[in-house]
């Protein structure tokens, strides 16, 4: 979705400029929350969309909530990272390209 893609964007380019002063940035990207403008507009989504609430379902807030806690009291060391919030047992964090490389490398 661009707007999910324009939030991590801002926030991978903020990391830089605002850990200096000690600020964390971070974004919390969910699926499909089950929510009543969620189950409003459902009928209006793209097939794709449809088909994956089909597959995956809708996710609670409180599962959103608990990746938002997740991010901001367990991984601290995360900045600049985008948690996608999925159902319980899925969530992850997105690794960009050139993370993948580092990762590699420290291995």
């Amino acid at each position: 979705c661009a707007s999910k893609h324009g939030v991590v964007g801002f926030t991978r380019s903020m990391k830089e400029v605002l850990a200096s002063d000690g600020v964390r940035v971070n974004a919390i990207c969910p699926e499909f929350v089950d929510t009543a403008m969620v189950k409003h507009n459902i009928g209006d989504l793209p097939s794709e969309s449809k088909e994956h609430i089909a597959d995956m379902g809708l996710i609670s807030p409180e599962v959103v909530a608990e990746g938002m806690l997740q991010l901001l009291l367990q991984d601290k060391s995360k900045v600049g990272a985008a948690l996608m919030v999925r159902p319980p047992g899925k969530t992850s964090y997105f690794i960009f390209a050139g993370e993948q490389r580092r990762e590699r490398a420290r291995l």
